[in-house]
């Protein structure tokens, strides 16, 4: 753009040279129009002395804003004329002072524009410049925007390609430890194989989790995991199977050390003879010694746990450590079967095999309890040590219980005796109960013991055969005391068995007591026994005495359930009803005596232990009368079924009668002398049982024969007969005596009546289906059978005929379970 030269200045309107001040007012809110003053030229003279800076903006806003008003007000008074007039004297006024301002600065204006024009012409310059840079810089742009446009899809294969290298990395990281895994398993480093496998499957894994053979890994971990887990436990196994070799290299560095504690203990009693009444093991003998003797690190043998240490902190580490534990009790009872031998000879020549099964037998439950206390709590308890221990100690004691009885030669005894008791002393040491096995002092004695009982057994089995299962009759007085003191009878028993009042001593004879010969035979035999016990351990120790007393306790247990109440109890099997009332009494008797057997033991105790015990014979001897009050029920019902076979009802019949049926009759005949001759002398509680079960056993079967009853030919003439048999049932029962009335005997035909009460209303359906009645009369019939009554109602024939009412009838079977729901507040579908 060029600027013209000027020669001579245009009249320019209100120029300065001096720079013009803009003063910036802040914009004024709106105004409502006010009213015009009256005086115009005093109105005008305000507006321009208010108005700074009108000669740059004489039509700005603010300026047109005040103007409106007085041009409106001039028009309004037709004072427009003068209007004008006063803006052109103001128009004027101000030209000349322009022309005055470009007067004076017209020489500097003049002076300035050569200036201006270089500088303009600089401009240009720099335009163009500017222009030039413009297109090189647009042309290095593009070029700059293509090669960053290269460099981000280059970025972006790289990245590519590093996210695949730091993939194809990560596959082979992960190949490489799964091939490390199956390495580590081969050469049985098993944690370290379990951690692998951990790291593999939560962090490895997870990173190439989209691939397929990713997930064939990932599938496969738990399988590794179970076949580290399975290889762990049989490596332990295999390691507790070569231990077999040092059980009794343990069992024999144990006895050494207890016969070294023993020979301690007598220098300490022979040093200080106070002590001689304390025995080894004891307190006192405890508080003496001092030994730091570790059973599996020794002179002798030495085991190492660490197999089992890494197969359980493996287990722990999978949370299966239940699992574990339930295999590895499992193996050490499967693995006890050759730790003791089912046969062992004590014959002279074999004493040292004895010692060897001792010996096994020791290292075996030493290790085993060594691993319970040096493992985590719950892996193997105490109390698992302690079953497998009683196991294998009962079986030792069973294979030499078996062959005690071939000794013939005391020095084997005395040996055995030794051997045994180091073996016991040595046990204790390790927290073992050696209750069931004892030493030779207590299997002398069961030998001893066996012999009594096989001697008792005989005589038994003897005397039985020769019993005629009768009550006994005695004919004198000093009998009579030798047998009730025999059997702890006393006159009290005597009448609650059924005896007068004095009858046990009023000197009369013969007298007769419930029971047969063989319960005073077997208690005098008992009683004997428990002396012959006690006077064999009069030798011995007080240590010794307090086991065998148990022991005393259990052999007349077992005298009592195994050779008493069982022989009975086959006796029972294959006996006449007569026999087996007897026996019943006989059991309860024996049952009644055993308190008194238990006494009897617990007095003749040499410990003096007076603590009372509970022979568990007691609760056999219960269970045996409970099935020998069974076989009584049975041979009643049976009885009763024999006399229901031979009911033949007419049905329909036209002929009533008064007389009970044949059948019933002799029914009550047989039971009443069965009741008042074979049971006489049974207790009122079992009497009760036989003829409430006897009773409800042939109700139920007399309301079966009504229920059975063929439909359409049932009169109420055969309704009738059948309903004096009830009838005679139903009085027979009320002339039984039993003990607390004969109320029980009468609710056995409750059902029946009221079916029969039932049946013979002529309002079945009404009163059944009635809440107050029903629970009033017949709440004993269930809805079914309620529901054969109304069937059989419907169909029996009347002796007079014809049905009043008209109409279709509902059939009787819908109609009465309708009529039965509505009365019971049900909803019929």
């Amino acid at each position: 753009m060029k600027i013209p030269n000027v020669s001579t200045p245009p009249a320019v309107p209100s120029l300065t040279t001096k720079p013009l001040t803009v003063t910036k007012t802040k914009p004024k809110a709106k105004e409502e129009p006010q009213e015009p003053p009256q005086d115009m030229s005093l109105h005008l003279q305000q507006l321009m002395l208010s108005t700074d800076n009108v000669q740059n903006n004489s039509f700005s806003e603010d300026f047109l804003e005040q103007l409106v008003p007085i041009v409106k007000d001039a028009i309004k008074t037709k004072r427009t004329g003068e209007l004008l007039d006063r803006l052109d004297g103001i128009t004027r006024l101000q030209d000349r002072k322009l022309e005055q301002l470009c007067e004076g600065g017209q020489g500097d204006y003049l002076v300035s524009m050569p200036k201006l024009s270089q500088i303009r012409s600089g401009a240009d310059r720099q335009r163009g410049a500017l222009q030039d840079l413009n297109f090189r810089l647009q042309q290095s742009g593009g070029q700059l925007v293509t090669r960053k446009k290269r460099l981000l899809e280059a970025r972006t294969v790289r990245e590519n390609l590093d996210t695949a290298i730091e993939t194809v990395e990560s596959c082979l990281q992960v190949l490489e430890l799964t091939n490390k895994t199956h390495d580590l398993i081969k050469a049985k480093k098993h944690f370290a194989a379990l951690k692998s496998l951990d790291d593999l499957q939560n962090v490895h894994l997870k990173e190439v989790s989209d691939y397929g053979f990713a997930r064939m890994i990932n599938d496969s971990v738990p399988q590794l995991t179970s076949l580290v887990q399975e290889d762990v436990v049989n490596d332990t196994f295999k390691w507790l199977s070569s231990l077999r070799s040092v059980y009794p290299a343990i069992g024999q560095a144990a006895f050494q050390e207890t016969e070294r504690l023993r020979q301690e203990w007598r220098d300490e009693v022979h040093r200080n003879p106070e002590l001689a009444r304390y025995k080894f093991n004891s307190p006192i003998e405890l508080s003496y010694r001092s030994s730091s003797f570790d059973p599996i690190d020794n002179h002798s043998v030495l085991v190492e746990l660490d197999p089992l240490y890494e197969c359980l902190h493996i287990h722990h580490t999978l949370r299966k450590t239940d699992v574990f534990i339930k295999k590895f009790d499992e193996f050490r009872r499967s693995h006890v079967q050759n730790i003791v031998p089912t046969v062992a000879s004590m014959s002279s020549a074999s004493e040292d095999g004895v010692a060897e099964i001792l010996q096994n037998l020791a290292g075996f439950c030493i290790l085993d309890r060594t691993i319970s206390s040096r493992t985590t709590k719950g892996f193997r308890p105490q109390s698992d040590v302690d079953d497998l221990w009683i196991s294998l100690s009962q079986k030792l004691m069973g294979t030499l219980g078996h062959e005690l009885a071939s000794v013939q030669d005391q020095a084997v005894l005395v040996n055995l005796k030794a051997q045994l008791g180091l073996f016991v002393q040595t046990m204790e040491q390790y927290r073992f109960d050696t209750v069931n096995v004892g030493d030779f002092l207590l299997l002398s004695f069961r030998k001893f013991s066996q012999f009594l009982i096989s001697g008792f057994d005989k005589d038994f089995n003897t005397g039985i055969m020769e019993d005629d299962t009768n009550k006994i009759t005695i004919h004198d007085a000093d009998r009579y005391e030798k047998i009730t003191r025999a059997c702890w009878w006393t006159p009290a028993d005597d009448e609650a068995a059924g005896g007068k009042p004095g009858a046990a001593t009023d000197g009369v004879f013969p007298k007769t007591l419930p029971f047969s010969p063989i319960l005073p035979l077997c208690c005098a035999k008992i009683t004997h026994l428990i002396h012959q016990h006690y006077a064999f351990l009069d030798e011995f120790n007080v240590s010794e005495v307090t086991q065998t007393e148990d022991y005393v306790q259990q052999a007349m247990d077992s005298l009592l359930n195994d050779i008493i109440c069982d022989t009975l109890l086959h006796r029972l099997m294959t006996t006449t009803r007569e026999q087996i009332v007897q026996i019943l009494i006989d059991l309860q008797q024996f049952e009644r005596v055993i308190p008194f057997i238990a006494q009897s033991i617990v007095d003749g105790r040499p410990s003096q232990r007076k603590s009372k015990i509970t022979l568990k014979a007691q609760k056999k001897f219960q269970q045996a009368s409970a099935k020998a009050e069974s076989r009584i029920f049975e041979h009643v019902t049976q009885t009763v079924d024999n006399f229901m076979e031979l009911e033949d009802y007419d049905w329909s019949t036209t002929v009533s009668s008064d007389e009970p049926s044949s059948y019933l009759d002799e029914m009550v005949n047989f039971l009443t002398i069965f009741f008042n001759s074979t049971l006489a002398d049974l207790p009122f509680a079992i009497k009760n049982y036989v003829y409430f079960g006897a009773f409800d056993h042939l109700a139920s079967s007399l309301l079966q024969i009504l229920l059975n009853a063929p439909r359409g030919l049932i009169t109420t003439e055969a309704v009738h007969n059948y309903n004096v048999d009830i009838q005679y049932m139903e009085q027979f029962v009320t002339t039984l005596h039993l003990d607390g009335g004969n109320a029980s005997l009468s609710t056995t035909f409750i059902e029946i009546r009221q079916c029969l009460d039932l049946l013979m209303t002529n309002e079945l359906s009404k009163e059944y289906n009635n809440p107050q009645i029903r629970m009033r009369r017949y709440d004993r019939i269930k809805p079914e059978v309620a529901q054969q009554l109304m069937d059989m109602s419907q169909t029996m024939k009347q002796p007079q005929s014809p049905q009043i009412g008209g109409g279709t009838q509902q059939k009787p079977t819908s109609r009465f379970m309708r009529m039965y729901r509505n009365a019971s507040g049900a909803h019929e579908p």
